[in-house]
């Protein structure tokens, strides 16, 4: 088997493989295809990772990267790295023939240079003359997948190159296959997911719901929806909701508020129906729900009630819609009541804040059930720091209530794509990237919708005693020597459509050296927006910082309890405003 891997690599990279390097050839390929069998649960990144970091020193070379092929964009985008250090600042994606990777990527052809004049770093205070540099395409049934570039400090011996071309394809194999089962098993699991879950709740209620796919025809169904219509089940399938009764497909996908329709039956019978449409713009099958409930009784007593004009028919639909008003209302509220449960779990613990930081506490009071300001927080392994980041997140979605909590959780949602996923660590990207997200997500430059949110990022390097931080129009507090220092952000939220002068969302990356007695805040601004006070007034910002200068020097149990009399003492009798939420920890 591995005489037939080395002879048909040989035929198809035109290499001439001595005798007397038969053995060495095999001997390698032997380890290497033991080292590039995949993992389950490894990422490509960490497989690719892996691969250069026994690659590169095998064929005696200093740093390697490897670039995956898009070749429909005809670019091609850094996967992985090794041995390359931070001042060297790699440009992560080149257009087909831009540079040597690129026009080794638009030719398909090996390059090797030799006796180059170029330095690479080695440490902080050394540099090493390059000798060589060999980048090859990695091409599978004459598809370009990737190129791989290997640096060489002295020239390599001519086994090395003629290794990395045979190990070549099969590299591209792998890489190929590891692409396209993972992004197949995550799309499967969201489609499955996203799917089974929208069945469960359409077989729980008594309305018919009607799932359309993205051509708008009918593509699952309850078995209330087909007892309101007393089809068979075969009638459904392929058919356009407007079979049934007329309603455009631009009046569905405009429409928000509920629409009565008429429906003649097969038995010719009138039947009263009110329907209701709802996008579903980020689901990977359906394009819409519609959602149907049978209100002839309904309508067939207000027709009654119209004819004879009787005072007690009046009265009596006045009661029979206030009942259904309160069993709406009820509904509403469990409604609000299970999405406090999706939101709450989306959070993570605070317990888990104590053990990040022992010294710490949050204060976080929604206005209603549920809210638009939400906290979140991870550690981030690095492979070069010896203690993980700590990533914070202190956020203000626009509005309070059931919309501010729609925000708050596809907020948290893309800040967990973004850092755990795209791996995204530097605070200021981090905005960035969640900026696109939002705008994309909501559509924000076709409708003008400006929702979003206000944000602070704070990356704490435990290494290096330094606090990276960005602010999309929140600060970050430090109280030190028993002074209070703000930080401020960008004066720019994160979500709404650009402005004229606007090219691109941008926002600052600020670095704070911090010692073990400084003590750091982060905050929405629901506390100092609270009415309250002998005069109803605002507690104020300036109030505000005092309150947590005076606090700094408390234990941080009691710096929350302390903030939760102030804040209920300044209330008093005035309703709640908005959405509180305030951190604090020391490192």
């Amino acid at each position: 088997m591995l005489d037939n891997t080395l002879l048909e690599a040989q035929k198809n990279q035109n290499i001439a493989i001595l005798p007397e390097e038969k053995a060495f050839h095999q001997t390698a390929l032997t380890k290497f295809m033991q080292i590039m069998r995949w993992q389950e649960g490894q990422s490509v990144k960490s497989w690719v990772e892996n691969l250069l970091g026994q690659l590169v020193p095998f064929v005696k070379g200093l740093q390697g990267t490897l670039y995956n092929a898009d070749n429909q964009a005809e670019t091609i985008s850094l996967v992985g790295a090794f041995a390359i250090d931070d001042s060297q600042q790699l440009q992560t994606t080149y257009q087909y023939g831009e540079g040597l990777v690129g026009q080794v990527a638009m030719n398909k052809e090996t390059l090797f240079l030799q006796n180059q004049d170029r330095f690479a770093s080695i440490s902080a205070t050394q540099k090493i003359r390059l000798k060589a540099i060999f980048i090859q395409p990695l091409v599978y049934n004459d598809k370009l997948i990737g190129v791989i570039e290997v640096i060489f400090p002295q020239a390599p011996a001519e086994r090395y190159t003629q290794f990395l071309q045979t190990i070549s394809e099969s590299i591209a194999n792998t890489l190929h296959t590891l692409s396209k089962e993972i992004a197949l098993a995550e799309s499967l699991y969201k489609i499955k997911a996203s799917e089974e879950r929208l069945k469960r709740l359409s077989e729980v209620t008594t309305e018919g719901i009607a799932f359309l796919d993205k051509k708008n025809t009918i593509a699952e169904y309850n078995e209330a929806f087909s007892k309101i219509f007393s089809y068979k089940n075969e009638d459904f399938f392929g058919k356009k909701i407007n079979y049934f009764f007329r309603i455009s497909d631009e009046t569905l996908q405009n429409t928000a508020l509920p629409m009565e329709v008429e429906v003649l039956l097969e038995n010719q019978e009138t039947q009263y129906l009110e329907v209701e449409s709802r996008p579903m713009p980020q689901h990977p099958v359906f394009s819409q729900i519609i959602s149907i409930r049978d209100i002839s009784n309904r309508k067939n007593t207000e027709n009654r009630l119209q004819s004879t004009q009787k005072q007690l028919a009046e009265a009596q639909k006045i009661v029979e819609l206030s009942d259904i008003i309160r069993k709406k209302n009820k509904n509403i509220t469990a409604s609000i009541q299970y999405a406090k449960r999706i939101q709450d779990a989306l959070l993570p613990e605070k317990e888990n804040f104590s053990k990040l930081f022992p010294k710490s506490f949050i204060f976080f009071r929604p206005r209603d059930i549920v809210s638009g300001d939400f906290y979140w927080f991870d550690e981030i392994e690095i492979p070069y720091k010896k203690q993980p980041l700590t990533v914070i997140a202190c956020v203000d979605c626009t509005g309070h209530g059931v919309p501010g909590a729609i925000m708050s959780m596809a907020g948290s949602i893309f800040l967990k794509q973004i850092i755990l996923m795209q791996e995204k660590i530097s605070p200021n990207e981090i905005l960035e990237e969640l900026h696109i997200s939002i705008v994309k997500a909501l559509k924000q430059q076709e409708t003008h919708n400006r929702d979003g949110m206000d944000i602070t990022i704070c990356v704490v390097d435990r290494d290096e005693n330094i606090l990276h931080f960005a602010g999309a129009k929140n600060p970050v507090w430090i109280v030190r020597d028993n002074k209070i220092i703000e930080i401020e952000g960008n004066n720019v939220p994160v979500g709404g459509y650009l402005n004229k002068n606007e090219k691109r969302r941008s926002f600052t990356k600020k670095q704070i050296p911090f010692t073990e007695h400084d003590t750091f805040y982060l905050s929405t601004d629901g506390y100092q927006d609270q009415f309250g006070g002998e005069d109803g007034r605002k507690f104020m910002k300036s109030r505000f910082k005092e309150l947590l200068s005076k606090i700094s020097s408390l234990p941080f149990a009691e710096q929350a309890q302390q903030l939760t009399y102030e804040f209920e003492s300044w209330q008093n009798k005035e309703k709640q405003t908005d959405d509180v939420l305030v951190m604090g920890w020391r490192v």
